[in-house]
């Protein structure tokens, strides 16, 4: 219960709340981008905060989107049938989603 009310306060005193809420937008604005130039690879680009998703056409894509991501040193989780989700840390800053955003037009242009 101590090492939940620590978590509390600093999520608190670091105003990691409204952070993830702008960040958030920034990070779904950013997919829908990726969405638009993807030439339909990419679909349904969806979320709340920084908690989003899209979908790839096929389970087989999403897993190669996975692996080359993983190659560019990014982490992220299949879901679904066909989906890729993200689950970034609150304090995650602008730039991080950036690198995060181009390591997945890399991986899109090896599909």
């Amino acid at each position: 219960m101590v090492r939940f009310t620590i978590y509390l306060e600093l999520i608190e005193k670091e105003n990691l709340v409204q952070q993830a809420s702008i960040n958030g937008e920034y990070l779904h604005s950013s997919l829908l981008d990726l969405q638009k130039n993807s030439k339909g690879m990419i679909s349904n680009v969806r979320g709340r905060g920084l908690f989003c998703a899209y979908d790839l056409p096929t389970a087989e894509e999403r897993d190669l989107m996975i692996n080359y991501m993983e190659k560019e040193g990014g982490l992220v989780l299949g879901c679904g049938n066909n989906s890729i989700r993200f689950r970034p840390h609150l304090n995650i800053s602008k730039d991080d989603i950036g690198q995060g955003i181009s390591m997945m037009k890399i991986a899109l242009s090896k599909i």
